[in-house]
């Protein structure tokens, strides 16, 4: 009997140390266990516009050293198109529910943020420039102001009511680009009015209208052609002579108050329309009719600047400007330029599409001694679908096309 006790006593001993053994392991396991924790980073602050990888967007909003995860993964998108406060405006942080995948799991934490747009518009264009006694200066055909994630602001000439056009002199001015959101850039330019050279001779009787120039090197454009107008080096336009237009609908340009004739502005909104259904992109007008006094200040303008072996590289003189028939468009994407056009996704599409909706891309690679200009891939010309698919399945200039300068 005593011996059947002892064997139980040893087995009841043997058992609680078992579980002692066990409960200590198990204590030490979850005394020593690693708890899945995410903290986010205090003062997080991101640039208005922003597109973050998933990431640069962890390294952002995550604070790793306080942090305790095997894996983690974003499965929430940041609205970075609304600004939290402007600068010099009291805080008011963005606050959201964000929710991660931690460790296989789904966790949802209170996650506050704050948004600023810091970057000023950027201007281009702005110079010194010039204009003939009694002509007023068209500032907004030359000069621009780009903010670099809204595309084009309104730009604002500070003194331009001190201008009198109607006396010679020098007007010290200053352009102002200022985006939505306050950011402002200013510069300082000077406009030059000149005194109206003197007239020792008439001018000679032109075929089709006046031009206040005497081009000796061209002749007369035929403006019976209609759509189909031969406008360039050798052809040019009379000084009064202007198009039908129409005003392109907003948001197909880069600010309201560009013009057209109605075909042009009608067929590339649907161009514009049809890109957008395929690829998602969209692109705007930035230049459209351009009147002949104001080719003329643009030219000058850029002779002055450039020379005018240069200038005659990008831009016609007055007269013989595609501009003026309002037949003639240049296009940029959102926030871009003119120059930087071609190396687009926008581009690429217009080379291949461009003709299916009437239009041409007027000046091209290697064509220089043909049209006497630098390849555009920003400047397109209107001629209708018919004749725009025929130039392009033939692969040549307009000159070439209708075999003639």
């Amino acid at each position: 009997m005593n011996k059947k006790i002892k064997t139980k006593r040893r087995i009841i001993v043997a058992l609680t140390g078992v579980l002692l053994v066990t409960s200590v392991a198990v204590l030490m396991l979850y005394l020593n266990r690693e708890t899945t924790r995410v903290v986010f980073n205090d003062n997080i602050i991101f640039e208005y516009g922003d597109e973050l990888s998933n990431e640069s967007l962890k390294e952002k909003i995550i604070n790793v050293k306080e942090s305790k995860y095997k894996t983690l993964e974003l499965t929430d998108s940041l609205d970075l198109s609304k600004v939290s406060r402007k600068n010099g405006e009291p805080v008011k942080p963005i606050s959201v529910d964000y929710t991660m995948i931690v460790d296989g799991k789904s966790q949802t934490k209170k996650l506050s943020y704050e948004v600023l747009d810091t970057k000023a518009p950027i201007l281009e264009g702005v110079t010194d420039v010039s204009t003939e006694e009694g002509v007023k200066f068209d500032f907004n055909n030359i000069f621009s102001s780009v903010d670099p994630i809204d595309g084009k602001t309104e730009l604002i000439i500070e003194g331009i009511e001190t201008i009198d056009y109607s006396k010679v002199g020098t007007v010290d001015l200053v352009a102002v680009g200022e985006d939505k959101h306050g950011n402002r850039s200013t510069q300082d330019f000077k406009l030059t009015i000149t005194a109206k050279p003197s007239v020792t001779k008439p001018e000679p009787t032109k075929p089709q209208g006046n031009t206040s120039e005497t081009y000796t090197d061209s002749k007369p454009a035929n403006l019976s052609e209609g759509n189909l107008i031969l406008v360039n080096k050798k052809n040019h336009l009379p000084s009064d002579w202007a198009p039908s237009l129409v005003v392109i609908p907003t948001g197909y340009a880069v600010s309201d108050g560009y013009r057209a004739t109605k075909e042009t502005s009608d067929a590339f909104v649907s161009m514009v329309d049809a890109m957008h259904a395929e690829t998602g992109l969209w692109m705007y007008v930035t230049s459209s009719y351009r009147s002949y006094e104001t080719q003329r200040n643009l030219y000058n303008n850029y002779v002055r600047n450039h020379g005018q072996k240069e200038a005659d590289r990008f831009s016609a003189k007055p007269g013989k400007s595609e501009h003026q028939t309002g037949l003639a468009i240049d296009i940029v994407s959102k926030g871009g330029s003119m120059w930087t056009f071609g190396e687009t996704k926008q581009s690429q599409w217009l080379k291949t599409n461009a003709h299916k909706y009437g239009f041409i891309i007027r000046y091209q690679e290697g064509k220089e001694s043909i049209t006497g200009y630098m390849p555009e891939a920003w400047h397109v010309r209107y001629l209708g679908r018919s004749v725009a698919s025929d130039v392009y399945s033939k692969n040549v200039t307009y000159e070439e096309y209708l075999g003639r300068q």
